[in-house]
């Protein structure tokens, strides 16, 4: 890493280590130079791994879960940030089902389009392609908040069915679901 990169990684850690809201995951530090390590807070589990292996869990928790997700949305974009790839993997649990929002390390994606970063997806063969609007990728428009809203209602959907996202019904928009 030259010392420009250098400069930008540690600009990058003081911006995201400000970032501090109950449902968000917390960052503790970084640390590393030629490859660069963050620390975090340690929760239970993903919302992945909870809507794989827990056949049906009450609407309340369901609801709490949700409105946590959208409290941490709300906050990113408050502060007109993307997160660009809200799926249910990168929401965090505690044990107690708080959600907390994580995979923050990217948030602020300016170079990049979305319909190049659906190119890396397919090619990693990744299940956040299914979380992303098909017709943002066709434009290839730039990141907006309009595209963490529609992950929300597809993580929504996930989440209220419990229907794995690998199902053709995930497969659709929210608004043709209903």
């Amino acid at each position: 890493m030259d010392g420009e990169q250098h400069v930008k990684y540690e600009e990058k850690c003081r911006d995201l280590l400000n970032l501090q809201h109950s449902n968000l995951i917390s960052l503790i530090g970084f640390y590393g130079i030629e490859i660069q390590h963050v620390l975090m807070e340690k929760l239970e589990m993903d919302l992945k791994h909870l809507l794989d292996n827990v056949p049906a869990f009450s609407f309340p928790i369901k609801l709490s879960i949700l409105s946590d997700v959208a409290n941490g949305l709300a906050y990113l974009h408050s502060l007109n940030i993307v997160h660009g790839d809200l799926i249910p993997r990168n929401v965090l649990l505690s044990s107690c089902f708080k959600a907390k929002i994580s995979d923050i390390w990217n948030l602020r994606i300016s170079d990049i389009r979305p319909y190049d970063f659906a190119n890396k997806l397919c090619a990693a063969n990744s299940p956040s392609l299914l979380y992303l609007p098909i017709k943002d990728l066709q434009n290839n428009s730039e990141y907006h908040t309009s595209m963490d809203v529609f992950a929300f209602g597809k993580v929504t959907l996930h989440v209220l069915t419990q229907v794995s996202s690998h199902c053709p019904l995930m497969k659709v928009t929210l608004l043709e679901f209903l």
